[in-house]
């Protein structure tokens, strides 16, 4: 995101213009950027094509118009943030500052959603020079902010040893990706207070030493499935894993819509006709990446949670094993950030995947819902509230921030997110 506002000549000012915007924003929303047609534009807009030139000059500058909309109210709430003298609050007015920075950018990104769609893949292939540059820019100011924000919030906190940095990463990728994790919500202070509660003060009333963690069954479920992952990973040796690699690689840059079965022959260093001799169209190898994935997923959620005899050790394994996931399947996860829709249409490539992801953290939502009643777990909130958040922090990818090792990550989770506060070592 841009630091600053875009200059005024490139804002659409016509309400015409504007109501194209949000017709627009409507479509790629729903439908996605590359499955969007000028078409599509003017028939929802009940115009001729033609007429769109009139305000936009292609699909890619509706598209540059969103990112600098959204870019333009990031800007205003970092310099509202910024203009707050963080230095001179009392914790009390820290926390309320750092609370109000975390609705405010939860609520640009909801009334955005189109444009952080946008943001959330790299550029279609076939994207002019503009609209690659939007959806790469990023926000310093707006990264300002939060330090300022976090730093005042925690200056006064007991435990020195808290990673304000790898919170302010959290904060960052939480608020700012909110409507694509749980696209169903649409109050933003709902959602900034259940984001706020659960990185501030975290999940558990009290939290066990680290070595009565590491020791724990739960611990050893997950070592045991990340080591079957690292064995299971696939070595590249024949054209059908290098279509498979490949289209994994392009799927999760660009996006399945944007991704042509072309370009999967061009990465994967074959031809057409051995690609079509391979599969069947890039569908298919869609549903065997997926399907490959998510059964790595549910044996092992399933042996971890299926049997649990602690609600805090299973909470700090599966954190253990998500974080290791983030990695090993880092393309999948691109793949699949944006099509929870997907569940609703059966004929959807992404449908099964949904379901089985939805089977999958109803079974974590009923581990924080027996925590909460055995006491373990803040009641704060519901389970059914906590649930997402708690499973996006895990999947957050903390290794392109400074080249976060697993380790660091894990510890960050248990120490921050689930122990929180009020961390004490039994």
């Amino acid at each position: 995101m841009t630091s600053e506002p875009s200059s005024s000549e490139n804002r659409p000012a016509s309400s015409r213009a504007q109501e194209i915007l949000a017709i627009s924003a409507a479509l790629f929303e729903r439908r996605g950027y590359s499955a969007t047609t000028i078409t599509d534009i003017a028939d929802a807009a009940g115009v001729l094509s033609g007429s769109l030139y009139h305000h936009f000059a292609s699909k890619d500058a509706i598209a540059v118009a969103l990112l600098e909309a959204l870019d333009n109210d990031l800007a205003a709430v970092a310099h509202k943030a910024l203009a707050v003298d963080v230095a001179s609050l009392d914790p009390d007015r820290a926390r309320a500052h750092l609370r109000d920075l975390t609705e405010a950018v939860v609520d640009t990104n909801l009334r955005h959603a189109a444009a952080v769609r946008l943001r959330a893949y790299n550029a279609p292939l076939v994207a002019g020079p503009a609209l690659r540059l939007a959806v790469r820019s990023d926000s310093t100011m707006l990264t300002r902010a939060w330090s300022l924000a976090l730093d005042a919030a925690f200056r006064d906190s007991d435990d020195r040893h808290r990673r304000t940095d790898l919170m302010q990463f959290t904060f960052q990728r939480l608020t700012l990706t909110a409507r694509l994790e749980d696209p169903y919500s649409t109050d933003s202070s709902v959602i900034a207070n259940q984001i706020y509660d659960v990185l501030v003060n975290g999940l558990l009333v009290t939290a066990p030493a680290d070595s009565v963690l590491d020791a724990s069954a739960a611990r050893r479920q997950a070592d045991k499935a990340i080591a079957v992952w690292r064995k299971s990973a696939a070595v590249v040796s024949d054209d059908k894993e290098r279509i498979l690699a490949a289209a994994r690689s392009e799927f999760a840059r660009h996006g399945y819509d944007a991704s042509t079965i072309r370009g999967i022959a061009e990465a994967a260093g074959i031809t057409m006709g051995t690609l079509y001799r391979r599969t069947e169209s890039k569908e298919a190898i869609l549903r065997e990446i997926l399907q490959r994935y998510s059964d790595h997923l549910d044996d092992a959620v399933l042996g971890l949670l299926s049997d649990v005899t602690s609600v805090v050790e299973s909470l700090d394994a599966l954190a253990r094993l998500f974080v290791h996931a983030s990695r090993r399947f880092s393309d999948e996860a691109e793949i699949v950030k944006l099509n929870w829709n997907a569940h609703k249409d059966e004929t959807d490539p992404f449908h099964d995947y949904v379901r089985s992801t939805v089977e999958r953290s109803q079974l974590l939502e009923s581990v924080i819902a027996a925590g909460i009643r055995e006491g373990s777990v803040r009641g704060t909130g519901t389970a059914e509230n906590i649930t997402p958040h708690f499973r996006q922090i895990m999947w957050l990818p903390y290794q392109t921030f400074a080249r976060t090792s697993e380790r660091t990550a894990h510890a960050f989770i248990r120490r921050e997110i689930l122990g929180g506060t009020g961390r004490k070592a039994l």
